[in-house]
């Protein structure tokens, strides 16, 4: 499970095995890993607008629905505080890595 900090790392008291990934390269990284593995990959996010604009590299993949679907929405009071879980859907990632 790969996380992207928004705020703050909440992520974290749920699954201290969570590794929070920092940008795009890491996250084409890793993807060519579990598809080297054949093991499963999921990413978790809130805070959409400042991940975005801290990390665009990385939504180039999370936002292309052949690499990811989204998995669940935990829904929060506010928006930006919600919750999505993407699951990787074993495709190569970019580059061909892996």
């Amino acid at each position: 499970m790969l996380g992207l900090r928004g705020g703050n790392m909440h992520f974290v008291l749920y699954d201290p095995h969570l590794r929070e990934i920092e940008d795009g390269a890491e996250l084409t990284a890793l993807l060519g890993q579990a598809h080297a593995e054949g093991r499963p990959l999921y990413v978790l996010y809130a805070y959409p607008y400042k991940n975005r604009d801290v990390r665009p590299d990385a939504f180039e993949s999370l936002d292309d629905p052949a690499l990811f679907q989204e998995e669940a929405l935990l829904h929060a009071i506010f928006d930006e505080r919600m919750v999505r879980v993407l699951r990787w859907t074993g495709r190569a990632p970019p580059g061909g890595a892996g």
